[in-house]
């Protein structure tokens, strides 16, 4: 009984043996041919990743035009508030007591201090 029990084991630990048991044909790479199904699935993917491409570069061109209308919103917002300060400005010459007094004076007017009352905003 151990004769044969050593004669298997030799047979299949027989280097020989085990490369031409394991040799086996190469596989040739097959064509891909697209069936009905196949081609809509394909179609269908390419028009959601149109789709998708398209929505991304209009969302980038309308994001592009509010930051520059943004932009052209700040200038205009600067101009007002230099325009204002400078009004500010004037207006606070033009209501000095001393003008005042220099054109009251320049009308014969005089000053009655009694009746004279301080008013702000």
């Amino acid at each position: 009984m151990a004769q044969p029990a050593l004669k298997e084991w030799t047979e299949t630990t027989n280097p020989s043996l085990v490369h031409k048991i394991n040799k086996q044909p190469k596989r040739l790479a097959k064509k891909v041919t697209l069936v009905g199904k196949d081609f809509i699935y394909l179609a269908a993917v390419v028009i959601i990743a149109f789709a998708v491409t398209t929505s991304v570069v209009k969302s980038t061109v309308a994001l592009t035009n509010a930051q520059h209308e943004l932009q052209t919103i700040r200038k205009q917002q600067t101009k007002l508030q230099v325009q204002n300060t400078n009004a500010k400005q004037e207006i606070s010459e033009l209501s000095s007591r001393s003008r005042l007094s220099k054109i009251a004076a320049s009308a014969g007017l005089k000053l009655n201090e009694s009746s004279t009352r301080n008013v702000t905003k």
